[in-house]
This record gives C-alpha cells, structure tokens and sequence, in this order.
C-alpha cells in the first residue's frame, strides 16, 4: 500500500463497504450513534447491523395506509439515508401481509373521523367527509382533489425511489392498491 493511502496512525482508513463509523480516525468517533429504534403510529424503524428495517406495524388492519403513512416512511427513509451505519434499507409489513393498501375504515367506520393521534385533516384534501364527497357516484367528481390527495401519499412514497440507499421491498402475503404502490418504489422487490 502507498503512503499516499495509508492514515497517520500507518493503516488503512476504513472505506465506505468496511464500517464508515469504525476506528479512532472515523469522523464519528467519539459522536453518539443515531437512533436505533422507534415507533411511530402506523411504522416501526429499527436498525440491525447495516440493515435500517422498517416495518409497517398495523397488523390488525392489514398494514392499510393513513395519512400519516407517508409522511412517516419518508422520515424513516430519511433517517436511515444520514446513518452512516445503514447501507440497505428494507421495507415489509407486520402479521399477515405487507400492505392491505388505502384504509378505507375511516369512512366506513369511523363516522368520516380520522383515528386517535393521527393527523389533523380536516378542511384539507385528506378530509374524509370531503373526499366522501369527491366521490358520491350522482355528484361531479373534482380529478384536482384527488390528484392532490394522491400526489402526496405518492411523494412520501417515492423517499423509497430518491434514497441514496439501495431500498428493498419485502413482500409477503398481500400488497394491494397502495401497497403495490409503495412496493414498486423500491429498487428491488423480493416476494
């Protein structure tokens, strides 16, 4: 090995594929690591080794997709991007199936009322009496709304698409509608 490549303690520095965060001459060391785990209202993070895993964590409702599900993939996909220690980001669901997708629950059981803790939506694209309405069959429909609406859950998703990181889709049992949405963001899919 040259000089040239070699640290001032004599060895090499550690590269990217090795452990970017290793070493006395890492530029972490001596910094705090970032946070492992947490649990946000519709997803879990939790990094193991070089793998930051996020995991959609409404089991009880087939993983079906909120309001707040894109906003918090795209923070988790964020998160995983700056961790020095992350070099793959893995995507699945919890329980039966990787994601049910769209919860349609909020208008057939909630009263048009978005759940406890989740954001609020009301007077915005995402309220469900309007978009009850925006989709009663003797009405007009307003394509605008629903392309707001929809563009974005697709921004949020697509954090899979832009990360700097290889982003991998674990499927299981289902992946319907959005959920097929947010499987095809990633860079592999593996079923």
């Amino acid at each position: 090995m040259s000089p040239d490549h070699e640290n001032h303690s004599g060895t090499r520095p550690a590269a990217w594929r090795d452990d970017l965060t290793g070493g006395d001459d890492s530029l972490f060391a001596g910094r705090p690591e970032p946070v492992n785990e947490y649990t946000a209202r519709t997803l879990t993070y939790e990094v193991t080794g070089r793998i930051a895993r996020i995991t959609f964590n409404r089991p009880e409702r087939g993983n079906a997709i909120t309001a707040d599900t894109p906003i918090e993939l795209a923070a988790a996909v964020e998160r995983a991007d700056l961790d020095p220690r992350v070099h793959v980001i893995v995507v699945s669901g919890r329980g039966k199936g990787f994601c049910g997708g769209y919860d349609l629950s909020i208008f057939a059981e909630n009263g048009l009322a978005p759940a406890e803790g989740e954001q609020p939506t009301a007077g915005t694209v995402l309220d469900p009496v309007a978009q009850a309405r925006n989709h009663n069959p003797w009405a007009t429909w307003d394509p605008m709304v629903d392309y707001a609406m929809m563009s974005r859950f697709n921004r949020g998703f697509s954090s899979l698409l832009h990360a700097n990181k290889p982003t991998v889709a674990k499927v299981h049992g289902f992946a319907i509608a959005g959920g097929t949405d947010i499987a095809l963001f990633a860079d592999q899919i593996i079923c």
